[in-house]
């Protein structure tokens, strides 16, 4: 009788010692892929920040993008065209002018403190954009971030100004006090079809993670 519990014993502990060794095989396994997909996730990513396309009057465009320095307080990272050059950087305010094919595009990123509640700040940011350019009356729509999922995935709301002097899309974040403004003018009167353009860098910004 013995002899045959310790045969027992000894059966089940080998079992249990190959279900344990299957049990951590498969949780190494799961790690292994779950650790690619993050990479392959990482990289699609990074590929789809390379570039732009939009359409500009039913033609499709392409360009390539750069990541240019910008503080955390305002972004994680900011991807714009080559011809863009950085004019400002510190922890408040980041702004790029364009050049070439893009002269007379600014675009910014600003940040505040002391944000209050959001039905408040969109109030601030519709009266500000109201203002009036000389003889010129700004006209002022809401962006339907229903249509435009990634744009609503990041911002509360987003806004487009046509001042008479050319267009200006605007995209607010409030977060904990802080409120950022991402914006994008277009004071070429040829390129004022480029709204697309401007929406797409809106959504390129990977905005600071919420403390």
């Amino acid at each position: 009788m013995g002899k045959l519990l310790t045969g027992l014993v000894l059966s089940s502990a080998l079992i249990l010692g190959a279900c344990s060794n299957d049990a951590n095989e498969a949780t190494n396994a799961n790690q292994e892929v779950a650790a690619e997909e993050v990479k392959e996730n990482n990289e699609t990513k990074q590929q789809d920040n390379d570039v732009i396309v939009f359409e500009v009057d039913g033609e499709k465009k392409e360009e390539k993008l750069e990541s240019p320095y910008i503080k955390g307080t305002l972004a994680e990272a900011v991807y714009l065209p080559k011809e863009f050059d950085t004019k400002n950087v510190n922890d408040n305010k980041f702004e790029a002018m364009g050049t070439g094919e893009y002269e007379d595009f600014l675009f910014s990123v600003a940040r505040e403190e002391n944000a209050k509640d959001l039905e408040f700040e969109i109030f601030v940011m519709k009266r500000n954009a109201s203002i009036q350019f000389g003889d010129k009356k700004t006209v002022v729509t809401e962006i339907d971030l229903e249509k435009h999922p990634v744009l609503k995935e990041k911002y509360d709301y987003v806004i487009k100004s046509e001042l008479g002097i050319g267009n200006k899309f605007s995209a607010l974040k409030v977060n904990n006090g802080e409120r950022i403004v991402v914006s994008v003018m277009i004071k070429n009167q040829d390129k004022l079809n480029y709204g697309e353009f401007a929406l797409e860098l809106l959504r390129k910004v990977e905005l600071p993670e919420p403390a």
